[in-house]
């Protein structure tokens, strides 16, 4: 048997998770690999998917299990193409948070809410950035957020 290395697969907590994996095969091409249902009620007890490389599982939220729903959840997901990602999502019933721009640290990036409490920041790396560069993009960001906030 082979050595099973180490690594993090993110679990979300969804109340209607089954709506939430259709969501995700239709917005990011994710794969089912596996699904256990409760016998009983037919909820997702565990859900495994693959979105790219990367693997996701999803359980159905039930407080009386101990299993809560996920909140304030995101992730930063890289695509081949940011814009056809974005328009994708949203055709699959996602909401753009943040349109897609060019960002200082080199990513092209837009943000969907997918209606189930997770944020999803659509990527795709263009260019590599020098440090001088990344500290002045960041000061600038700042600069700008601070003038949001008042």
């Amino acid at each position: 048997m082979a050595e099973q290395k180490m690594h993090i697969i993110p679990t979300l907590s969804l109340e209607k998770a089954d709506q939430a994996i259709e969501l995700y095969k239709k917005a990011f091409g994710a794969v089912e690999e596996h699904r256990l249902l409760c016998p009983e009620t037919g909820a997702v007890v565990h859900c495994g998917l693959k979105v790219g490389e990367s693997a996701l599982f999803i359980t159905e939220a039930n407080p009386e299990t101990g299993c809560a729903p996920s909140v304030n959840s995101t992730f930063y997901l890289y695509v081949p193409d940011t814009d056809k990602a974005m328009e994708q999502a949203v055709k699959a019933g996602m909401k753009e948070a943040q349109k897609a721009e060019d960002m200082f640290w080199g990513d092209r990036m837009g943000v969907v809410a997918d209606g189930f409490g997770v944020c999803w920041s659509l990527a795709t790396h263009q260019r590599k950035v020098a440090e001088e560069d990344m500290k002045k993009g960041l000061k600038e960001m700042q600069e700008k957020m601070k003038s949001c906030a008042a």
